[in-house]
Formats: structure tokens, sequence, C-alpha cells
């Protein structure tokens, strides 16, 4: 039996230290019981509970819980049937290998693989964010001077290699990418050679924005959408925030990237 860790034995009794009062403190405790085990690592929780562990929290607890309690951070908050619908959208596109790039701890990839054993499911990182300082904007640095901030932790189950290395050595039908960063990296995904990018991120420029919607795309939506959770969906009965694009990488037969000029309407979202 794996070893309690205490991070996780204090994450279940709801971070008592952290205060706020009992009900704030047996809130933050339902969450951390649903998504850590009491050895540290992630749990898959179902999709009502994680709801209504949600649902009790304040989004303000809920942002510290996903960003700077001790077994974080944590962005997407997948679920049993998040990973089913998941598994069954790779189907549909006639993959059998998926590589998750910036796969962080791996977890993601563990699920889909125990849940879909006819994948066969790799997960790379370069592990740039083991440094918490790599994801903090100056801002987030200065505000958060002097406090534990936690890195990503490596999985056991992760290549050590930057996303295009990856994509080259392992060769998949399915790239998924959930929560990148903003920035340049999905373009350089989807230029890379494979079939399809499936990624996973928000609106709002939390993650990956609506450029890369210069590349040829689709919108899954359906379930793969619907049922997705993260860290930003605090009254997830009111108000989701994941959005899923497929990409149709270097590889695929309809592969193509749109010139956007002043007054189209992606020129909005160009890089600033």
């Amino acid at each position: 039996m794996p070893r309690a860790d205490p991070r996780a034995l204090d994450a279940h009794a709801g971070f008592p230290s952290r205060g706020g009062g009992r009900t704030a403190i047996a809130a933050r405790a339902a969450f951390a019981k649903l998504v850590w085990l009491r050895s540290g690592e992630r749990r898959l929780p179902g999709l009502a509970a994680l709801d209504r562990a949600l649902a009790g929290l304040a989004p303000r607890e809920l942002e510290w819980l996903c960003e700077l309690a001790p077994l974080g951070p944590l962005y997407l908050l997948p679920t049993r049937a998040w990973v089913s619908a998941l598994a069954r959208e790779v189907r549909a596109l006639g993959a059998k290998r998926v590589l998750e790039v910036a796969a962080g701890d791996g977890f993601l990839s563990r699920a889909l693989a125990a849940a879909a054993p006819d994948l066969d499911v790799v997960a790379s990182d370069s592990h740039a964010w083991a440094d918490p300082r790599a994801r903090m904007s100056p801002a987030e640095r200065r505000a958060h001077h002097g406090a534990h901030v936690p890195g990503i932790r490596a999985g056991a189950n992760v290549l050590r290699l930057e996303a295009r290395a990856a994509i080259r050595r392992v060769k998949p039908d399915v790239v998924l990418a959930a929560w990148l960063p903003p920035g340049p990296l999905l373009d350089r995904i989807i230029a890379a050679p494979a079939r399809f990018v499936l990624e996973i991120g928000a609106a709002g420029g939390v993650t990956s924005g609506a450029w890369s919607w210069r590349w040829a795309h689709d919108f899954p939506g359906g379930p793969v959408e619907s049922l997705a959770r993260c860290r930003l969906d605090a009254r997830p009965a009111r108000d989701l925030h994941s959005r899923v694009t497929l990409y149709f990488g270097a590889l695929h037969p309809e592969h193509a990237k749109e010139r956007v000029r002043p007054g189209d309407w992606l020129w909005q979202f160009r890089p600033r």
C-alpha cells in the first residue's frame, strides 16, 4: 500500500492552517479528497461528485487549490466520464497512437491509457515548469515573492522531450494538447508531422487562443467539450470554460493555414 504523503493528509483535512472557518475547510477537504489520493497521487473523480465539490468552493479557494496548494498545480480536471468521451473522440478519428505533449505529471495520459487499453498512449513534457517561476508572469512572481509556489512534478511515464521532438520520435496519429500556455507553441505543434491535434483549452487568453484558428480546424463539440472541467469552473451548473478544437496537422490532406489581414475577424486575436 502506498505510503501516505503528509501534504495529501493536510489536503484531505482541508488545509486547516489556511483558515476561513469550518465551511471553507470542509469544502477544501471535499475537493482534495476527489482529486488527490492519500499518497499524493492524482485521482480520477466522478463528474457529479466533482461538480458538487466545485460548487461548494468559493472561487478564490478553487484558485488557491489549483495554483498554490502544495500538491498543485492543477489546470484540466479530468473525470471518468470525460476521459471516456475523450477515448471515443480519439477512436472516431481512426487513431491508434496518441501523444500528449506538455503533459506535466502525465496524469491525463495515464487515465486515458487505463480507460482505453486499445490505444497506444504516450506522454511527453520538456519539464521546464518544474521550476515554478517558469509558469509565472513577472506580476505573479512579485505577488508571490517569498511564498511557496509548486512546480509541476514529473511523472514516471513522461518522456522528457520538447513537443516537436516528441512528435518526430513517437509519430502519433493524434497529438493531445491540454492547457497549453499562450504563445506560439500550439502553432508549432500543428505544423509538426501528425494527422490531428486535439487541443483542450479555455477562452479568454488563459491558454492558447483563437489566433491559432488560422490553421484548418473543426470543433468537435459534444461530450468531449460539455463534460470537460477545468480550474476556472467554479460554478459548473451555470458556466463552463473548456473549449476543444481539432486541428488538421501537417500529415492531414486538409492541413492549411489562412493568411489573415487587417480587417479580417481573426486579426483581433493576433499577438500584440
